[in-house]
C-alpha cells in the first residue's frame, strides 16, 4: 500500500476507539510525525518514498478522506485532553487548578464559601475536590449576587480551619494554576491557611495565570470584559456555564489555558517558564492587591463589576461605587487611591528599568 497522491476511499476505516488506542501507544515524537504526516497529505500530493514507507509502518492499514482524517485527529485529540496537558506543561510534580468563591473582595478579610479542587498529576491522572466551607462571617451582599451563595447555604458546613489540615496535605508539593489567582485566590487562601496556623507558602511552585496571558496577547479596550467567561468565549468558542461557581471555573480555565497553548506559537510549553510569563505582568499592579492595573498607561480596574473600565471613566459615570468602597473593607493603599484619584490626582506609571 502507497500512503501518496490520493485516499483510497473504500478502504475500512477503522472505529475512532481503536484509533485512540493505537494512536496513543505511539512515542510522542512518532504521534507528532503522524499528524504532520496527516497534514501534508491533505493539504498537497505527496509522492511515495522513504517518509511514506516509515510511516506506512505506524499506521497501517489507514487510509482516509480528508474529512474523516480531520474528524478522527478530533477525536483523538479530545480523548487526551489532560494527559496532553500534563505532557505540554513537562510536569514535575501535580499542578492544581482551582477556583474560590468568597465573602467578599478584600484579599486580607474576606473568607472562603467555595472552593473547586482539580489536580492533574504528571501521568494525567486527576483528582478532584469541591467544598462549601462555612465562612464563620456574613456574606456580602453583591458576592451572593455574583456566586448565588447564600449565608443559610453554608451555616452547617464544615468551617475553612477544621479542613485545613487536609486541604494543606492536598496542596503539598503542587503547582498552583488558576484565572486571577495571582491577585486574588492565592492571597486569600494563605490567609485562610493563616488562620489555621498553618504556614502556605508559594514558593519553589509555579504560579500559572491565565488571565494575565489573556491581558498580555489581547489589547485593551475601554469597557470590553476580559474576565473568564470573555477568555473562555475567545479561546473556546463557548459561553461559560453556571460562571461563579468555583468548579464550573476551575473546569474553564483549564480549557482556556489549553486553548491558549494552542492558540500562541510563542508562549511557552513548560510550567517553570509558562510561570514567568505569567509573573511579569505582576509589574503593572497600580496596588499591591492588584485590584487596580495598568493598561496602556492609564489605571483599570481588576476586579468586580468595573473590571476593564478605567477609573476616571467610574469616576465620572458611578462615583457612588467609589464612595461605597471607602466604605468596605478594602486596604489603606487602595482606599487611598480612590481618594486620590477623586480628588483628581491619578498615579504616575511607575517607568520599567531600561537595561544598561
Amino acid at each position: 500500500m502507497v500512503l501518496a497522491v490520493s485516499p483510497v476511499e473504500s478502504m475500512v476505516v477503522m472505529p475512532p476507539k481503536k484509533v485512540r488506542e493505537i494512536i496513543s501507544g505511539l512515542s510522542k515524537s512518532e504521534q507528532e510525525d503522524f499528524f504532520r504526516w496527516l497534514d501534508n497529505w491533505i493539504q498537497t500530493p505527496i509522492p511515495s518514498g522513504e517518509k511514506e514507507k516509515k510511516l506506512e509502518a505506524l499506521v497501517t492499514p489507514f487510509s482516509f478522506t480528508p474529512d474523516r482524517v480531520r474528524e478522527i485527529i478530533g477525536q483523538i485529540q479530545a480523548g487526551r485532553v489532560e494527559r496532553s496537558l500534563a505532557e505540554t506543561l513537562k510536569l514535575d510534580k501535580p499542578i492544581i487548578f482551582y477556583d474560590l468563591e468568597t465573602t467578599g473582595l478584600a484579599t486580607d478579610i474576606h473568607r472562603i464559601v467555595e472552593i473547586s479542587l482539580i489536580k492533574i498529576h504528571p501521568d494525567g491522572q486527576e483528582e478532584k475536590w469541591v467544598q462549601r466551607i462555612n465562612p464563620e462571617m456574613p456574606i456580602q451582599e453583591d458576592a451572593t449576587k455574583a456566586n448565588g451563595i447564600k449565608n443559610e447555604d453554608v451555616k452547617d458546613c464544615p468551617t475553612f480551619k477544621q479542613l485545613a489540615p487536609a486541604f494543606f496535605e492536598f496542596f503539598k508539593d503542587c503547582h498552583l494554576a488558576g484565572f486571577n489567582i495571582i491577585a486574588f485566590d492565592n492571597r486569600i487562601l494563605q490567609k485562610e491557611f493563616e488562620r489555621a496556623e498553618l504556614q502556605f507558602s508559594t514558593d519553589g511552585r509555579a504560579i500559572v495565570d491565565p488571565m494575565y496571558i489573556y491581558h498580555r496577547k489581547v489589547p485593551y479596550k475601554e469597557g470590553i470584559k476580559r474576565n473568564l467567561a470573555a477568555a473562555y468565549k475567545f479561546y473556546c468558542d463557548k459561553d461559560l456555564k453556571n460562571a461563579h461557581t468555583a468548579k464550573a471555573d476551575a473546569l474553564a480555565t483549564i480549557e482556556v489555558l489549553k486553548g491558549q497553548l494552542e492558540m500562541y506559537g510563542d508562549l511557552p510549553h513548560d510550567v517553570y517558564e509558562l510561570a514567568d510569563f505569567c509573573q511579569c505582568k505582576t509589574c503593572d499592579f497600580v496596588d499591591k492587591e492588584g485590584k487596580f492595573i495598568w493598561e496602556n498607561g492609564v489605571v483599570v480596574f481588576n476586579f468586580g463589576r468595573h473590571r476593564d473600565k478605567s477609573l476616571m471613566k467610574v469616576i465620572e459615570e458611578d462615583p457612588g461605587y467609589l464612595q461605597w468602597m471607602l466604605g468596605k473593607d478594602f486596604g489603606d493603599e487602595v482606599k487611598d487611591l480612590i481618594t486620590n484619584a477623586m480628588s483628581g490626582k491619578l498615579p504616575e506609571m511607575p517607568k520599567k528599568p531600561v537595561k544598561s
